[in-house]
């Protein structure tokens, strides 16, 4: 089974025109779909042994190798069975990526400190966790960092939890210059509520410290049911605070001291399938809200923020993809106005502005 897994993202790879040597096609395609195999791919990981290790390595030297023929990677499936990721070629030239993989959260920070060290930083939102909570022994901590051309350094911190603590260590870290990069976390199942794992980037000697006026305040807000997640993020939204990151069913809010001109609006969707997502999400498109944020879950689950004095109505879109098809559905569906709001496993999420309708009065 995990032979036949191998194989598959082999052929994935070569469809996708990047091959283990880094040859590229002729005219390189505008997106790239870089794809886990479903089968095996799960257990491969569980099993921390030669075979995850190995599952890793073909996936890193797929990124590799998209890199130095100038994809830029846009997105890290937030799926949390999936390492796929979607990348853009815009012409900019040669990229250098690092997948790091690692046993735990001190491993990987380590492993995060030392590419710091030598000018990579974090893709946003590049980090993941692959476990479930009655097997944590089995966990692999992924993250995704690109090489700098200005050669800065940057060292990385963690903060974990939803406590008043873990609010105040937040907004410490943000007021001497760090920013919140990435946010993960895992299903403690039905005991408990998630706690998230935040990762803060700081460039070395930077000097960029905010005043204790400009850094803003933290809520953490983490529940086990989505019901009770929207509940008490409308109850912050009320307060002045907006959604900035998300977790494992769980988001962070910040609040700055500065005046707003009003208070965002914010629901919960939650869908069991992403194909069968986008009604849904047209109906709070038409609403005027739209994707804020997608935090992880045992199901599919949708932030959407309305924005204070926000007008404009959107509509989405469903596409699946594939390595040897991505770039076609792509292009095909920005040529009819649609935007890539959110990478879902092997699911995109599309989102344009939805069309005006025009009334047309008779003439008495």
């Amino acid at each position: 089974m995990l032979k036949s897994s191998f194989l598959a993202l082999s052929l994935m790879v070569a469809a996708s025109g990047i091959g283990v040597q880094g040859q590229a096609p002729a005219t390189p395609e505008t997106w790239l779909f870089i794809e886990t195999p479903r089968i095996g791919w799960r257990d491969a990981l569980k099993e921390a042994t030669a075979s995850g290790s190995t599952q890793i390595a073909k996936v890193r030297t797929a990124l590799i190798a998209a890199g130095e023929q100038g994809y830029q990677v846009r997105f890290v499936a937030r799926f949390s069975a999936s390492l796929s990721m979607l990348l853009r070629h815009e012409g900019a030239g040669p990229r250098t990526y690092r997948l790091v993989a690692a046993g735990g959260q001190e491993q990987l920070l380590n492993e995060l400190n030392d590419a710091g060290a030598q000018g990579f930083r974090l893709v946003p939102e590049g980090a993941k966790i692959f476990n479930q909570h009655q097997e944590r022994f089995h966990e692999q901590w992924i993250a995704v960092l690109e090489r700098t051309a200005e050669g800065a350094r940057f060292t990385y911190t963690v903060i974990e939890g939803a406590d008043a603590a873990a609010e105040r260590a937040l907004g410490e870290a943000t007021g001497r210059g760090a920013a919140l990069v990435a946010t993960v976390g895992t299903d403690p199942g039905f005991s408990s509520s998630p706690k998230p794992i935040m990762f803060l980037e700081e460039p070395q000697a930077s000097g960029t410290a905010a005043s204790a006026s400009e850094a803003p305040t933290f809520r953490i807000v983490s529940a086990v049911k989505t019901s009770t997640l929207e509940k008490e993020v409308c109850q912050l939204a009320a307060e002045g605070f907006r959604a900035r990151a998300s977790g494992f069913l769980s988001v962070i809010m910040a609040r700055r001291s500065e005046a707003t001109p009003g208070p965002a609006e914010y629901k919960v969707l939650a869908t069991v399938r992403v194909s069968t997502g986008s009604r849904e999400l047209s109906s709070a498109g038409a609403e005027g809200f739209r994707i804020a944020l997608t935090p992880v879950s045992n199901e599919t689950v949708f932030l959407m923020e309305r924005a204070p004095g926000a007008s404009e109505k959107v509509e989405y879109s469903v596409a699946t993809l594939a390595s040897n098809t991505a770039s076609r559905v792509l292009e095909r569906a920005t040529g009819e106005g649609y935007r890539v709001a959110a990478v879902l496993g092997d699911f995109a999420v599309l989102e344009r502005p939805a069309p005006q309708i025009v009334t047309q009065h008779r003439e008495q």
